[in-house]
């Protein structure tokens, strides 16, 4: 895990939403001391903390940690695919539910073209 990209994530958001650390710390269950440590990049955080932290903060715990670029999860069902892409594409194969970041049980190719389709629509 990258600490620095963690403190530099946790500081924005906690900015953002217009809170101080205290106040973070308050809502997270956890130190003020712990937050600044965080933030500053000296201390990496218990998989608990990260997850209060990034449900606090309303963002997943993947984007906190800088593993996705996509602060929240967006689930996409079958009916959704069915507006955007040709039927065959989305019978063929079987989707139950796309998550950012999740595995997908297609070739590279159709997910790639998943994803272009569904980023062009403002999906993703």
């Amino acid at each position: 895990m990258d600490k620095i990209l963690f403190g530099k994530r946790l500081r924005e958001l906690r900015q953002e939403k217009g809170l101080l650390q205290k106040e973070l710390a308050s809502v997270a269950g956890v130190s003020v001391n712990m937050i600044s440590l965080l933030e500053r990049g000296r201390r990496s955080p218990s998989t608990e903390t990260v997850v209060r932290l990034a449900k606090s903060l309303g963002v997943t715990a993947d984007y906190l940690l800088g593993h996705s670029g996509f602060r929240v999860g967006r689930v996409v069902t079958i009916d959704e695919l069915r507006e955007f892409l040709p039927s065959e594409v989305v019978d063929k194969h079987k989707i139950e539910i796309l998550v950012d970041d999740a595995p997908m049980h297609l070739s590279d190719k159709t997910k790639d073209e998943i994803i272009k389709v569904l980023r062009a629509h403002g999906i993703m």
